[in-house]
């Protein structure tokens, strides 16, 4: 972390071994979002970084303004999307990807301020740490008829857009378009309390 001055304010490293299950990976770990914000109004800004291990397991680490490690969120899944947004009034962590326990798409939603200590996703108790209690919603989505090929793996890849009321995302399968992209087939629209509103077949990348 560097200021305006371009002075290293300081150097945290992540990423540490994980057990899943039967499973242990090392520590190779590697940063894909941040955001900073005041998530708890008490003036201090802190940060958020999502970590995948190559494809799985994620972890979601919460650090105060000095680099402290606060609590993490893990999934045995991998997220491409991670946005700041207000919903019912809050400032939320939303989580956007696949679930590899399932191979399905999923949506989550986290409490920012509840991610206190080492935790998991409710899902996913084979990590073995306590499930999380800063999950507000944990949305899987189903395969539908376009997911092609012998294993698909259809992902939330991003959102597409937020309205006032609404939130948008798009999902693609892991096949790739003739341009070797991810082909977004299928958009779902949440309201700001994460129920479905409408769902539509697309035609762009």
């Amino acid at each position: 972390v560097i200021n305006a001055e371009k002075n290293i304010l300081f150097t945290k490293e992540l990423g540490e071994k994980v057990r899943y299950d039967m499973d242990e990976y090392l520590p190779q770990f590697f940063p894909r979002g941040i955001i900073s914000d005041d998530f708890d109004g008490d003036g201090k800004k802190e940060i958020i970084v999502g970590a995948p291990h190559r494809h799985s397991p994620y972890i979601l680490y919460r650090l105060d303004n000095q680099g402290n490690v606060l609590g993490e969120y893990r999934h045995y899944g991998h997220f491409w999307g991670m946005y700041s947004v207000i919903l019912q009034g809050k400032k939320t962590i939303v989580l956007c990807g696949i679930d590899d326990k399932y191979d399905k798409p999923v949506i989550v939603v986290l409490d920012p301020q509840k991610i206190i200590g080492k935790t998991s996703s409710t899902t996913h108790p084979e990590f073995g740490v306590p499930s999380s209690t800063a999950e507000v919603y944990h949305i899987g989505l189903p395969h539908s008829i376009f997911d092609t090929g012998e294993k698909p793996k259809p992902r939330v890849t991003a959102k597409i857009f937020e309205t006032e009321n609404s939130l948008s995302f798009g999902v693609a399968n892991a096949i790739p378009d003739s341009n070797g992209l991810p082909y977004n087939y299928v958009e779902y629209k949440f309201d700001k309390q994460m129920s479905i509103h409408d769902i539509r077949v697309t035609d762009y990348s």
